[in-house]
């Protein structure tokens, strides 16, 4: 009997330590200026992201060599395809006539210019402001490369882990209307 009330205290213990199920966040894409006279097929590839990025936790910022996680703020889906994803989806708004792929994707089509993206910085500051720094690989199958560097910064909207994703949806955005321009050269 005691035996038994042991092992009921013990389990109402370890409920109680339980953490909540944690709350997730998306990345979404945000509408921008339609462009024409773009490639057909146009495949959007992440290359690379900053490695502190790559886990199931929000960074919520870095500021001065330390970063700070989100224990219980959780992305969707691993950074790295859904920065993929949004990308081809805020490219492809842009691009109305174009065929924009995820790089993911297993169609197969070959591409007329393959978008390659490599990410060196995707960080968030205490204040809320979101800096997107890196390059856009224009890998055309006809024309020379092109190399289409990238430096965004937008003002956060706030200091919520909602609004931090709405500020990095912007700064992604930002990118795309970047690499549109140059593929529309």
């Amino acid at each position: 009997m005691v035996f038994r009330i042991a092992c009921m205290m013990l389990g109402m213990t370890l409920a109680g330590c339980a953490s909540p199920s944690p709350a997730l966040y998306t990345l979404e894409p945000v509408g921008g200026t339609a462009r024409s006279a773009a490639p057909s097929v146009i495949v959007v590839r992440v290359a690379d992201i900053p490695r502190y990025l790559e886990r199931e936790e929000i960074v919520r910022f870095t500021d001065h060599g330390r970063v700070v996680v989100a224990e219980n703020d959780w992305w969707s889906e691993p950074l790295k395809p859904m920065l993929q994803r949004v990308m081809a989806e805020d490219l492809a708004q842009r691009l109305p006539a174009s065929n924009v792929l995820s790089g993911g994707s297993v169609l197969g089509v070959p591409p007329d210019v393959d978008v390659v993206i490599s990410l060196r910085e995707l960080d968030r500051t205490p204040n809320g402001r979101v800096t997107l720094t890196g390059f856009a690989a224009l890998k055309y199958r006809e024309k020379p490369e092109y190399l289409e560097p990238m430096r965004i910064v937008v003002q956060g909207f706030g200091p919520s882990t909602t609004d931090q994703a709405g500020t990095t949806s912007l700064a992604l955005a930002r990118a795309a209307d970047i690499m549109a321009a140059g593929l529309v050269r």
